[in-house]
């Protein structure tokens, strides 16, 4: 409740809003149902420019000092009775749970990229949410971005109203805060809100949703009035709408409690809004709206829940919206839960909390629950939680305890599961949040202080097997360094509020911010951040039984999408199978489980996308469910010289090669349309940039399911042109390696999945597909882990646009799929951009002609092209050169694999050998892989080295293989070989374990992620300063059973990882046995200086899986296929 300065409340002499007149009976245990909602129309709306290219608005200076307190009229203030659920004591040790980060937030000397901030006014109103990658704080008057993995300050501090520049009116030239943000996570969308109120009106709320999931993108706006003084905004997201509470006052005079809902959908789509408010009597105050956590959404249908305290009880409204017939909308209550006896704090909630040395009391604003009244629905109950302050007598002394209370819906309605109050010694606890996380655990902070304790701040907790109505031993976050009001200005005002959020990455971690001081003074505050996890709370997320689906244009009912589970059984028919052979693989030594809890990973079905989409592709699959061999016994092992013989056979179709980027293909569209994606509850990140000395990387990554059904073939259509698109501006000229990854697949047998790389700008004019790959679907259900990969030079001082396209490879009528997984989140999808100066050494080789490879004895690596797909290195000094091929493999004949390798000659390579191979599975005729193989190796300053892309079959193959999928205008989905050059010495650094024995994992229960080889797949990183690290895995996966898929992630633990996580994944189709997939998973992960982490490659099967899977293929020699981790370093700070 800020406006300007120190925040104002006048007692309120009590009023009746008649605003709504119509008012029905209902049963007593609900109460009376008001109908004939107010709508209103947004006054204003737009869309911003990206927040990042938004000016700050500044400060501005408070109009007068201490503004006395807006109170509500008392409740609960009875004291007739003693408190019979007080805790007085608390089991030791402290609170059971794992810390995170811990830093400073917005407040007096914090610094971020846009400058230093010093408070003019109070109290702070302490708000933050998390999302995906970002955590956002919002103070009085301005707020910050910060990126949750190290707490570094990405954005800000600017002013709270630099959200509306360019939006005219009071939202732009006013910055009067009582701010709210929060994070939509069923939409992966920002929703800051604050009002402006000035001294005779007229009064506004401005409210602002992010189009993306990036907090620094840009926004829609929206700025709606307000019949009064609108004090106090508390906002809850729900699914059918953004639900706000106010409480209203006409000058001094209490107008009662306003609440409203306001169009979600239409929000999130930036079209015109309304809302739709109800005003109530001034017999009731302080109401706060339900506020949506986890990945369950409410049952279809339910309504928002208000709740505020009155004597020795909790009132409960339900507010039901009906966009379409705003007659029909409701708000029934208040129906009545009794609780144990109270009395609000310091007489109903003045200033009452002591501080040392000094006779200046502070605030407890006892009037009103304390935000958030936290929702989550657990399938077989629903929950609420919330907090407030209440007097106590601990020892015979009286204090000020946190009331909480968790109520349980049961057929829409509430009653009292549990509550206490906790005051377990004599300090004064007041200001609290409190929140639930998935398994039911329940974190409460809030802010304590005495005569002898400056004001600070801790937590405390509880798990579900605590005692009902107890909380553990409390957790100190931060002690106090002064008392506030000390400076020759008495201030009392503190806090308002503080945020306790749940983490929608793995709805496991808690994130408090609240107010404290470093030392004593008058407009000094500081505020805190801080994360803590339970450690019975998996740290990712566990499968999911249904998935919730939400639309980027915010359909306003979330809807379950079932599940589909890929059986052994196939639909398609097989053509041209001859037969085959199918030797017994060597099995090597099973790898030693240790085991994290996350996602399991059957594709699952979910609704279609509108637009169709995009582009061509001859050799038109057909599938088979024919099982493949694997490699058989060829010679040349990986430290073996072996020289290849002569060029590829014959080259079909028409060539057309280029040394840099792939052509536009004819049937492109200049600007891809854009598609709805079908997302479900999962993260969102989008164009997240990091950079080191000389390079700057960006990425977009999603973990959405994304579908395209009914595709032409020949129209590339955006993936997700908010969550997979980037902007690249270079200060000079580089060469950028543009990437991409997605788990492909097909629902119905047959139809290939296309993945393409789409650059606009500079001399890409107004855009083209810069490199493509192609991801057979000869069975249903069945993801390839497909990555592209692109080096395009891009122009310093131009602005470029790089989006992730697809479409099926022929006209569709079914539908394609991008993203693995049984629920939230998926798979991740991912597009990430390297730019390199020129001066770093980047080679690439690169040719959109067919290649085919007739009568492979299955033993001689042969030239996939002697001299287009050749690189001649010669380092200036000491070098790593990490190598990289990149083709869409496939056979004309099914049952015989594909192999490709990088070799290379020259300084200790001598005459040549190969340093790494892939093998890509031959299931069906006609269907490609978009095969991926990575290494990286040493070379000596000086020397000459060539480095080329050899081939071959698995086995002796009287047919053909093939390297290259399409065309599309004549042009094949390229090929290409790549040699990025790190100077031993440069601030980038790269460290790679490797294997080259097979594994095998038998009886996977389809959930539970296993190390691949916790000796050999291990890498210890201790970055010495602030780096940012690309993870990559690379591995042969395929399995024993048709119908189980292999999934491969990689686990760090350490400093913000805490015990571990699996930070990313792919899932490889087991749609045939003994028929690798070259898979192929990458990601960005932000790195501490001066801490030490443990990164593993781990496995497991999609799903349950009597039988086995396994990586490697082979073997040549004594050696199978190597499977791989590597991280590359690049210093971000010090």
């Amino acid at each position: 409740m800020f406006r300007a300065s120190v925040i104002f409340c006048t007692l309120a002499a009590l009023s009746f809003s008649g605003a709504n007149t119509n008012v029905r009976a209902e049963g007593a245990a609900d109460g009376p149902v008001l109908t004939g909602a107010q709508v209103e129309k947004a006054v204003q709306h737009d869309t911003s420019p990206p927040l990042d290219t938004l000016r700050s608005l500044g400060a501005k200076a408070p109009s007068a000092p201490d503004r006395p307190l807006r109170l509500i009229p008392p409740h609960g203030a009875s004291g007739a009775h003693p408190d019979t659920v007080l805790q007085t004591s608390a089991p030791t040790p402290a609170v059971a749970t794992s810390t995170g980060l811990n830093f400073d937030g917005v407040g007096i000397g914090f610094t971020g990229p846009a400058g230093s901030f010093t408070p003019n006014a109070a109290p702070p109103d302490t708000e933050g949410a998390v999302g995906l990658t970002q955590y956002v704080q919002w103070v009085n008057e301005s707020f910050a971005v910060f990126d949750k993995l190290t707490g570094t300050a990405l954005y800000g501090p600017v002013t709270g109203n630099t959200l509306w520049t360019g939006f005219g009116g009071q939202c732009e030239t006013s910055n009067d805060g009582d701010p709210v943000v929060l994070y939509d996570h069923i939409a992966n969308r920002w929703i800051f809100t604050q009002f402006s109120v000035p001294t005779n009106g007229p009064y506004y709320q401005c409210v602002a949703v992010s189009t993306t999931a990036d907090a620094m993108g840009s926004y829609n706006r929206y700025a709606f009035q307000e019949p009064n003084f609108n004090d106090y905004p508390k906002l809850g997201i729900w699914p059918d709408g953004y639900y706000l509470s106010f409480n209203m006052f006409n000058g001094n005079s209490f107008a009662g409690p306003r609440v409203c809902s306001l169009d979600r959908a239409a929000m999130l789509a930036g079209n015109n809004a309304t809302q739709q408010c109800f005003d109530l009597s001034t017999s009731y105050g302080g109401l706060l709206p339900s506020d949506l956590d986890g990945s369950t959404p409410p049952p279809t249908g339910s309504p928002n829940y208000f709740v505020s305290f009155d004597t020795n009880s909790l009132d409960v409204w339900k507010f039901h919206v009906d966009w379409a017939t705003p007659t029909n909308t409701t708000l029934t209550g208040p129906a009545v839960v009794a609780t144990a006896p109270f009395s609000a704090a310091c007489s109903g909630g003045g200033a009452c909390i002591p501080q040392p040395n000094t006779s200046q009391r502070l605030d407890s604003l006892a009037d009103r629950l304390m935000y958030r009244l936290a929702y989550r629905n657990f399938g077989d109950h629903e929950s609420l939680v919330v907090t407030h302050s209440v007097s106590a007598t601990v020892n015979g002394a009286a204090t000020v305890g946190v009331r909480w209370y968790e109520l349980r819906i049961s057929s829409g309605a509430a009653s009292m599961f549990q509550q206490g109050t906790y005051a377990p010694d004599a300090n004064y606890r007041w200001m609290g949040s409190i929140a639930m996380d998935k398994l039911g655990d329940i974190a409460l902070g809030y802010s304590v202080s005495s005569s002898t304790v400056y004001p600070g701040i801790r937590y405390t907790g509880r798990v579900p097997s605590d005692p009902l109505g107890t909380m553990e031993a409390e957790t100190d976050l931060l002690d106090g360094g002064g008392s506030q009001g000390t400076a020759g200005h008495k201030l009392a005002r503190w806090g308002d509020y503080s945020t306790m959020s749940v983490d929608p990455v793995d709805d496991c971690t808690f994130w408090y911010t609240t107010e404290y001081l470093k030392s004593s003074g008058t407009f000094n505050w500081s505020t805190r951040v801080a994360s803590f996890r339970f450690p019975s709370c998996p740290a990712v997320v566990p499968p999911a039984t249904s998935t919730p689906t939400a639309t980027a244009t915010g359909s306003s009912t979330a809807t379950p999408t079932p599940t589909s589970t890929p059986t052994n059984t196939h639909t398609a028919t097989p053509t041209n199978v001859p037969p085959t052979s199918s030797p017994t693989p060597t099995r090597a030594p099973t790898n030693t489980p240790t085991v994290t809890n996350t996602a399991t990973s059957t594709p699952t079905k979910t609704p279609t996308v509108t637009n169709t989409a995009t582009s061509t592709a001859t050799n038109v699959p057909t599938a088979t469910n024919t099982p493949t061999s694997t490699a058989t016994n060829v010679p040349t092992v990986t430290n073996t010289p072996t020289s290849t013989a002569t060029k590829v056979p014959t080259v079909t179709n028409t060539p057309t090669s280029t040394a840099t980027a792939v052509p536009t293909a004819t049937s492109t569209a200049p600007t891809p349309p854009t598609q709805t994606p079908t997302a479900t509850n999962a993260a969102t990140p989008t164009s997240t940039p990091t950079s080191t000395p000389g390079i700057e990387v960006s990425t977009a990554s999603s973990t959405l399911q994304y579908t395209l059904n009914g595709s032409d073939g020949t129209s590339w259509l955006n993936l997700d042109s908010n969550a997979l698109a980037l902007s690249l501006t270079p200060t000079t000229t580089v060469n950028a390696i543009l990437s991409a990854n997605a788990d492909l697949w097909t629902s119905s047998a047959g139809y290939n999945q296309d993945l393409g790389i789409w650059v606009s700008g500079g001399t890409f004019g107004s855009g083209q597909v810069v490199g493509w790959k192609e991801s057979g679907g000869p069975a249903a259900f069945s993801p390839n882990a497909a990555y592209l990969q692109a080096v395009v030079p891009l122009s310093g001082g131009t602005t470029y646009s790089v989006k992730l396209v697809w479409k099926a490879n022929r006209a569709d009528p079914s539908t394609i799929w991008s993203g693995a997984g049984s629920g939230s989140p998926y798979s991740p999808t991912g597009l990430t951009a390297e730019l390199i100066p020129v001066a770093t050494t980047v080679s690439s080789g690169v040719s959109s002609q067919q290649y085919t490879l007739t009568g492979s004895d299955g033993s001689s690596w042969m030239d996939m092209d002697a001299s287009k797909l050749l690189l001649t290195l010669t380092p200036t000094t000491n070098s790593t050169a990490i190598l990289s091929g990149n083709a869409d493999l496939w056979t004309s004949s099914a049952g015989y694999n594909q192999d490709m390798g990088i070799w290379i000659s020259g300084g200790s390579y001598g005459s040549g050998q190969l340093v790494a191979w892939k093998e890509s599975g031959g299931p069906a005729a006609n269907s490609p892989d978009a095969a991926y193989v990575q290494v990286p190796v040493r070379l000596i300053g000086g020397t000459t080295y060539s480095v080329k892309l050899v081939w071959k079959s698995n086995k002796a193959d009287p047919s053909t293989i093939w390297a290259g999928a399409g065309p599309i205008g004549g042009a094949f989905s390229p090929t290409r070989l790549t040699a990025e050059v790190v100077p031993s010495g440069s601030t980038t650094t790269v460290t790679d374990a490797l294997s080259t024995q097979q594994y095998l994992l038998s009886g996977s229960d389809g959930s539970t992620w296993t190390s691949v080889d916790a000796s050999k797949l291990l890498l210890t990183l201790s970055p010495a300063v602030n780096s940012t690290v690309d993870l990559s895995a690379n591995a042969d996966l395929w399995t024993g059973s048709a119908g189980y898929n292999q999934d491969i992630g990689i686990w760090v633990s350490g400093g913000t990882f805490g015990s571990g996580r699996v930070v990313t994944w792919g899932e490889s189709g087991g749609s045939a046995t003994n028929s690798p997939n070259a898979a192929y998973v990458h990601t960005l992960v932000n790195l501490i200086g001066g801490t030490t982490y443990s990164v593993k490659l781990q496995w497991k099967a999609n799903t349950s899986d009597p039988d086995t899977i396994w990586a490697g293929a082979g073997p040549i020699g004594a050696d199978f296929s190597p499977t791989r981790l590597t991280a590359v370093s690049m210093v971000t700070g010090p």
